[in-house]
């Protein structure tokens, strides 16, 4: 579709979102294109002070809120290795009993 010119009606642009999810031809122009078409809808609750944190993390990251709860919840929450933490807290232990014993606590 390319860029939208004036004569496209909002109309036209929804019906064209709707078969293609294509947001380049949207106001704001250079988005590209959405490569997978989502049809899967999730409901979350938030507080409203999680959501006004929420808003402000999207403004700051200069993404619509939607791309950046997606972002989080697909690229930074990483599932916790609870071996590993484990060993991490046993070796931190293992290190301060020998700082313990260096200092004659």
């Amino acid at each position: 579709m390319g860029k939208a010119t004036r004569a496209t009606t909002e109309a036209e642009l929804a019906q064209h979102y709707d078969e293609t999810r294509d947001l380049s031809g949207f106001e704001g122009g250079g988005e590209e294109p959405v490569e997978v078409r989502r049809n899967v809808t999730i409901s979350v609750r938030f507080s409203d002070s999680e959501m006004a944190t929420l808003r402000t993390r999207a403004e700051e990251a200069g993404v619509k809120l939607t791309a950046y709860i997606r972002a989080a919840a697909l690229h930074q929450a990483a599932p916790l290795d609870r071996a590993r933490l484990r060993k991490a807290f046993e070796d931190l232990s293992a290190d301060v009993a020998r700082a313990e014993r260096l200092l004659g606590a």
